[in-house]
This record gives C-alpha cells, sequence and structure tokens, in this order.
C-alpha cells in the first residue's frame, strides 16, 4: 500500500481499524510490521493468526513495538544510506499519533522527508514488497504539509453513538488527504469484533471507560424520535388500507357483475340496431339521374322518383356530377341507387 492515513476522534475506531485491517493482514502476509500504537502484543496477534485464521506459525511477519523517542530519531526510516536503521527495507511502519512528529508546526528532518517520498523504493530481499506507511491523526490537518501532499488515501472513522450503535462504525473513504465530496470513494460499516482488543490497548493501555455525559447525544432518548415512527407506521397503515380498498371495494365489485351481465345477444341487438338506423338514412323516395343545363346557363342537379317525377336541386347538394354522386335530399342521403324499384308498392 502506498501512504495511507487513518483519521478520527478518540474511541471513533481507527486504532482497531488499523490493527484488524492493516496490521493482521499484513502479518498474515509474512511482512514485519513496526508501530508505535500502546500496548501493541506481538505474541498475542501471532497466537490470533494461528488460532483464528488458520495461518503456520513460520510463515507470519513479526510485530516490533516502537517507542515515540524512537519515531523521532533521524535513522528510525531507511533514507537511501548503507546504514542501519530502526525500520528496515519492506517492513510495515504503522504510526500512532502522527501529529506529534510531523505536526503543522513541526520541523521535519531531512531523512524522514527522503522516505516519504522514496518508501517504494526500499525493497525487503525476503519478501520482495516495498515499504509502507499508515498514520493514525484524529485531523489529518494537523500533518505537515510535506508528508500531506503524499498521503494517497485517507480513511475516516465515525462511531455511531448517536444511533445508538455502539458497537459499529462507520469509514469513509477519500482519495488523497482532501475530505471532500469530490474525492470522496466509498463508505462501509464496521462492527467491533471483541477478539480483537486484546491485541493492542487503547485509551491509556485500555484502562480508560467512555461516559456519555449528555444523552442527547443519543438519537433514541429523543421521544419524539418514537413519535414519529409510530406516525409513519399508522400513516402506512391507513394509506395501504384505504388502497386495498379502493382496488377491492362494493363499487368494484358492482361494476364487475355490470359488465358480466352484458350478453351476446344484447351485443347483437344492438349490432342490429345501429345497422337498421344506418340504412334508414338512405333516401326510398328519390334517386340522382344527372345534371341539367338551365335556360341561364346553370347546371342543376336532377333527382326523380319511380313514378317518373323530377325535381331539381342545387349541384351545391351533392359531391359531384357523376356516378359517386350523393346528396341530402328530404334529409334524406341521395345517389344513383337510393330510390324505390320500379313497381314497387310503398
Amino acid at each position: 500500500m502506498p501512504i495511507n492515513v487513518y483519521c478520527g476522534l478518540m474511541g471513533s475506531g481507527k486504532s482497531y481499524e488499523s490493527v484488524s485491517n492493516v496490521i493482521i493482514p499484513a502479518v498474515l502476509a509474512g511482512r514485519d510490521v513496526v508501530t508505535n500504537v500502546d500496548g501493541i502484543d506481538g505474541d498475542a496477534i501471532a497466537a490470533y493468526c494461528v488460532e483464528k485464521k488458520g495461518a503456520s506459525f513460520e510463515q507470519l511477519g513479526q510485530v516490533r513495538h516502537c517507542q515515540n523517542a524512537d519515531v523521532s530519531k533521524d535513522d528510525f526510516f531507511p533514507y537511501g544510506e548503507d546504514v542501519d536503521t530502526f525500520c528496515r527495507p519492506g517492513d510495515l511502519v504503522v504510526i500512532d499519533e502522527a501529529w506529534k512528529f510531523w505536526g503543522t508546526k513541526s520541523k521535519v528532518c531531512h531523512n524522514h522527508a527522503v522516505f516519504f517520498r522514496e518508501h517504494r523504493h526500499y525493497v525487503s530481499e525476503k519478501t520482495s514488497v516495498a515499504c509502507d506507511l499508515v498514520l493514525m491523526v484524529q485531523d489529518i490537518g494537523d500533518l505537515n504539509r510535506i508528508l500531506k501532499v503524499v498521503v494517497e488515501a485517507t480513511f475516516k472513522t465515525t462511531k455511531l453513538k448517536s444511533l445508538g450503535l455502539s458497537s459499529k462504525y462507520r469509514v469513509d473513504m477519500y482519495e488523497s488527504y482532501r475530505l471532500t465530496k469530490s474525492f470522496h470513494v466509498t463508505s462501509f460499516y464496521r462492527h467491533y469484533d471483541k477478539e480483537i482488543f486484546p491485541l493492542y490497548s487503547s485509551y491509556q493501555g485500555g484502562k480508560g471507560k467512555e461516559v456519555q455525559v449528555d444523552k442527547r447525544q443519543n438519537i433514541w432518548n429523543n421521544k419524539m424520535v418514537y413519535v414519529f415512527i409510530v406516525g409513519i407506521l399508522v400513516f402506512g397503515s391507513y394509506s395501504g388500507y384505504n388502497m386495498y380498498k379502493f382496488f377491492t371495494g362494493p363499487s368494484v365489485k358492482k361494476d364487475k357483475a355490470q359488465a358480466q351481465a352484458v350478453t351476446p345477444d344484447a351485443t347483437a341487438n344492438a349490432s342490429g340496431k345501429a345497422h337498421s338506423s344506418d340504412s334508414q338514412t338512405f333516401s326510398d323516395t328519390w334517386r340522382y339521374v344527372g345534371t341539367y343545363l338551365d335556360k341561364n346557363g346553370a347546371n342543376m342537379a336532377v333527382v326523380a322518383d319511380s313514378q317518373g317525377r323530377v325535381r331539381m336541386e342545387s349541384p351545391s347538394v351533392f359531391s359531384s356530377n357523376d356516378a359517386t354522386a350523393i346528396g341530402t335530399v328530404d334529409g334524406r342521403k341521395v345517389t344513383m341507387w337510393t330510390g324505390a324499384l320500379t313497381g314497387e308498392k310503398k
């Protein structure tokens, strides 16, 4: 991994996250770990890896604890010279409370600055793995810019006390050191495993106990939350009941019964009546026979009945003056095929 930072307030889960998801996986992979995490127990971690993870003891990496005074020394990190340093090439270095050594008001020594820029150059001959650096700090803004600008990923931990979930915490991952929305990558939730706590100490050797001084920090101590939840449940139940009545109520059943009462005979009768109504719109008296040019030179439409009586009509009454002509006379449609047949009694 590159230079990563775990930040968060005390008790937010950053030390737990570093031990459970950084140090233990590295030991399982055969890497040596150097850390100043308070109360870190290398033997307990090795036993955990063997008993809980089924690892072989011979293949495990070693955990070496360092003091804060060691971290401050110029020869703590490899820095390119052929000299012995506390950390060796290929080591995973995990430093808690990093602001004490490389804070905004601290002067970063030259050898440490070299390591921050070139830590991937120091490769273990045994594992062929380069050095990596993991830092823990409450606020990443407390780190010196020389170190901060080379951070590749930041993990911000938040304990879910306000939700009453004291055994869970959230981890927000960001690219670089910028904890803004545009650099946010993902979020995930973790559950504390009680078997991890004996592997290190937190709150001054594990003797500290966190007490909630204001119960209002927990939303479940607010009665209005329960009122809101009950209101949502009642409203949801009422809405669901009314929707059920709307789709299955008496009016729906009545409509279905009426629809089923329409028989094929009734449908057929309705169709017959409609057909009869349409047939009555055509004239059974007059028939279109053609056009006539009057003395004024105007064309007139000519209709005749079965008795030979002729009647003049305005040509505008008909759609044309050929065999397809159709018009309206006495409120009935007249064409070349309407009117009574010759000799038909009326």
